[in-house]
């Protein structure tokens, strides 16, 4: 496989647990906004569900893994082992199940990813909802929109979210995914920083929207579970 035709390809792992109600609409976002449907993979990491069922229908089986519960880091190691990816990809974007791609997102992250970077990030938004999603309007305003275009222009960015995090395959191989961390996008974004992997770069033109908690129980547990990791 020659150099150009690598860097010429992104991967997308999309790691679930049963996530069959929302995995349809996350692979249908993700190829309306660019991805060739051959080069998104799923992890089903031991759904009960037919999650793994509606993956392959819509991408095929050599494109499906499914693994004993591993957790997402532990999933996503896995699903990039089996596929592959370092020798196909120069490039491997991570998911969450339950996101949704904007329609220009990887158009907008794509001319960026170049040997400059060692990671990219694009722009989280929240999904249409109720107060806890105007509330986090508001919060990735002030912490996107102001803060990470700052941190970006100085060089230290803290966290790369999970909805929007890319990797060069290269570094990628070289970050500790925690099975155990409570927030390992903060912790693999840290190992970039310490170990000098290179750049991260921010894309605020590609946005990505994600599914707040439904409810104020839900929130706090997910809150009180970011704080305690970092």
């Amino acid at each position: 496989m020659s150099t150009r035709r690598r860097r010429a390809k992104l991967a997308l792992i999309i790691p679930a647990h049963n996530e069959q109600v929302v995995i349809a609409s996350t692979i249908q976002s993700a190829t309306k906004a660019g991805m060739p449907k051959k080069d998104i993979y799923v992890v089903d990491d031991n759904s009960s569900d037919d999650t793994s069922k509606i993956a392959v229908a819509m991408l095929g089986q050599a494109n499906v893994l499914k693994v004993g519960r591993s957790g997402k880091a532990g999933a996503v190691k896995k699903a990039f082992g089996c596929f592959n990816i370092a020798e196909r990809y120069q490039w491997v974007h991570v998911a969450d199940a339950d996101g949704v791609f904007g329609e220009e997102y990887f158009s907008a992250l794509m001319p960026k990813l170049t040997r400059r970077y060692a990671a990219a990030t694009g722009h989280v938004q929240s999904l249409p909802g109720g107060w806890i999603s105007q509330f986090r309007t508001y919060e990735y305003t002030i912490g996107l929109e102001i803060m990470r275009r700052i941190q970006s222009w100085l060089g230290v960015i803290t966290v790369i979210p999970g909805p929007t995090s890319c990797f060069r395959t290269d570094i990628f191989a070289r970050i500790d995914f925690s099975d155990t961390s409570l927030t390992e996008d903060f912790d693999a974004t840290l190992q970039i920083h310490r170990r000098k992997l290179g750049k991260i770069v921010y894309v605020p033109e590609a946005k990505a929207y994600t599914q707040d908690p439904k409810d104020y129980h839900d929130f706090t547990v997910q809150v009180a579970r970011w704080y305690r990791g970092f």
